[in-house]
């Protein structure tokens, strides 16, 4: 494998905001090889990316090139992205529970949505945070750093336990759910219960049902094998049809269900990514 993957949980302190860190650390490639590439899912979760060494780049769904952030705040994506690095590197993704962003502002932040914001344009402290990392003796190290920026960025730390559970509903129900049941179960208007979901997860709750419906295709369509009925996938998943789910896995891949089950292969990286997976984790493909 030439991307050397680390997968860990956060120490207890962060627990309740961040649920995992992934490494990743490779050599340039040699010879006529070319750039190291990762393909990344839609997923109901923001991110934070820490990286140096040689510049990285990403591709929305077949577009262009574009230079990618060293040190980022990823938001919710709806598009299937290619990360690329044609050299040296050292990357650490720290993986947000859906309601663990927030709470590093004093205010809750704007919808993050389709955009990588630069760190340095949130966060003060970013280059003291760069040259420790570099001059750490390795990733264990580095991880520290990182671990340390984190809880000193923690401003708000307890958390709106109402929608918390309201999440995981909707994670059990993997996405199966309506707004307006969700806002019924506990009470509150339609427009108190987008307020609450908003402020504690940065995004609407329809955007987040509907990457958790299309995260839990993926679980459907490993059990049914080489050839997956779609129609029963669609309606399992709670999409109105057949045409309803192959126009949204559409929107998110680029590609059609087949499509995507012909060209998009399992590769070693996403396994050891699934390998750690809880169940309870709202993703069930994130990394191809």
């Amino acid at each position: 494998m030439s991307l050397q993957p680390v997968f860990s949980r956060p120490p207890a302190l962060l627990a309740p905001y961040i649920a995992y860190f992934f490494e990743l650390e490779a050599e340039a490639p040699t010879g006529d090889a070319g750039p190291h590439r990762v393909n990344v899912l839609p997923v109901p979760h923001a991110q934070m990316v820490f990286s140096f060494g040689g510049a990285s780049f990403e591709r929305v769904m077949g577009g262009e090139l574009k230079p990618s952030p060293d040190q980022a705040i990823t938001g919710y994506t709806t598009r299937t992205i290619e990360y690329s690095n044609p050299g040296r590197f050292w990357v650490c993704m720290a993986g947000f529970h859906p309601w663990g962003l927030q709470p590093f502002f004093e205010k809750p932040m704007r919808p993050i949505i389709d955009r990588n914001v630069e760190l340095d344009k949130v966060f003060t402290g970013t280059e003291e945070l760069d040259r420790a990392m570099r001059t750490a003796s390795d990733g264990s190290a580095r991880l520290q750093c990182i671990e340390r920026f984190l809880l000193s960025k923690l401003r708000r730390p307890a958390l709106d336990e109402v929608i918390v559970g309201s999440v995981k509903a909707i994670m059990e129900e993997k996405g199966r759910v309506r707004v307006q049941e969700l806002a019924d179960a506990l009470s509150l208007s339609r427009r108190q219960y987008l307020r609450r979901f908003q402020d504690a997860c940065g995004v609407e709750p329809s955007l987040f049902i509907q990457l958790v419906r299309f995260q839990s295709t993926f679980e459907a369509m490993d059990q049914q094998g080489a050839i997956p009925d779609w129609s029963a996938i669609a309606l399992d998943a709670g999409y109105y049809d057949q045409a309803h789910f192959i126009n949204a896995f559409r929107s998110f891949t680029g590609l059609a269900p087949t499509e995507y089950l012909a060209c998009m292969h399992r590769t070693d990286l996403g396994k050891h990514f699934d390998a750690h997976r809880k169940e309870d984790d709202p993703m069930r493909r994130m990394y191809i």
